[in-house]
């Protein structure tokens, strides 16, 4: 049986880069999104958990990061209106690809391509030549461009977003949607109070094994959105893109567990604001999701998360918290980690 104890005061606030929040630093710490690799009703296991993230070469999620950046980092990133960048699995080869020509400025060879389109799985098992020459043909305008628009001293203050013709107009629309709907912008720009966006936080679990008296310390890692703190009250926000009309966010809630994200973030919040603002005396906790969609008319609206959801999703945290705890402790076991 595994017994899982949160170490006081162990919460953590970090101003980093995305860059740096998702580099090799913090890679050993345990993310909603790594707990969804071993959660079965998620289709996960021990193995997928193991194993890790695996690329992923999604266009609705390269779109929905560009909104979140564009509503949530509005000084960092803009939107780049002088380069497009290929469609579909085309454009995460050119992004491949201009790694190395950014520093360069050679283009690719044809093995080059090649490699890339393998990696992102593009006609991997098909590749002929006339294809592979299509690939930098549609790559080289993209590469060429981009690199003269970072040359730009502009671009120093903040970094731009390219996006194909289709995106580029969705991502207009969404973020034109959100910054128009009046309840979401009192929400994250509340008018007497400061919200805080994209906080990186971080927390230390015990796990022990009640039979061995074995024990492991797990780091989890989190990176809220938005939150607005009062003198007793908290708001916090999270922010989703969908690819289905707002009608059917509900579904979407249940099918990716995002009560379990709600329900670690709201953990989160409260120690955080506790350690940080002396403010353990909260009378007023609420927490939305700030929903666009990126079909038809783009709309968006507000998903309330009730409490019933925070502590049901919480719940799912510690028991998959459990899971992973099993894993770490194995490897003290096996030793292949330290306690």
């Amino acid at each position: 049986m595994i017994k899982i104890e949160y170490i006081p005061n162990s919460v953590q606030y970090l101003e980093i880069s995305d860059e740096r929040y998702f580099s090799k630093e913090f890679s050993n710490c345990i993310s909603n999104s790594k707990l969804a690799l071993i959660n079965p009703d998620q289709g996960g296991s021990v193995e997928k958990y193991l194993a890790g993230f695996t690329p992923n070469y999604s266009n609705s999620l390269f779109l929905g990061s560009a909104v979140h950046e564009l509503i949530l980092q509005p000084k960092d990133f803009k939107l780049s209106d002088n380069t497009t960048r290929p469609s579909a699995k085309v454009g995460f080869i050119a992004d491949i690809l201009y790694k190395k020509y950014k520093k360069t400025k050679e283009l690719p060879t044809l093995e080059e391509v090649k490699e890339a389109c393998i990696k992102v799985d593009y006609y991997s098992k098909s590749l002929t030549d006339s294809r592979i020459n299509s690939v930098l043909e549609q790559c080289t305008p993209y590469l060429k461009s981009r690199y003269e628009e970072e040359k730009n001293p502009e671009y120093l203050n903040a970094e731009s977003i390219f996006l194909d013709t289709r995106n580029y107009e969705t991502c207009m629309q969404c973020v034109a949607s959100l910054q128009m709907n009046p309840n979401i912008m009192k929400l994250l720009h509340p008018a007497n109070s400061k919200a805080m966006n994209e906080a990186a936080i971080f927390l230390d679990f015990k796990a022990t094994d009640t039979e061995t008296g074995k024990s492991v310390i797990l780091k989890v890692k989190g990176k809220l959105d938005n939150f607005t703190i009062s003198e007793d009250s908290l708001v916090l926000n999270d922010l989703k893109t969908t690819g289905h009309p707002l009608e059917y966010f509900k579904h979407s809630f249940k099918e990716y567990h995002y009560a379990r994200q709600m329900g670690l973030y709201a953990f989160m919040l409260k120690e955080y604001v506790a350690k940080y603002h002396n403010i353990t005396d909260i009378n007023s906790f609420n927490a939305n999701m700030l929903v666009v969609s990126t079909v038809s008319e783009c709309n968006s609206g507000i998903y309330e998360v009730y409490d019933s959801e925070i502590i049901n999703g919480f719940q799912e945290f510690i028991k998959l918290l459990k899971m992973a705890a099993e894993v770490e402790l194995n490897k003290i076991q096996d030793g292949n980690l330290d306690t």
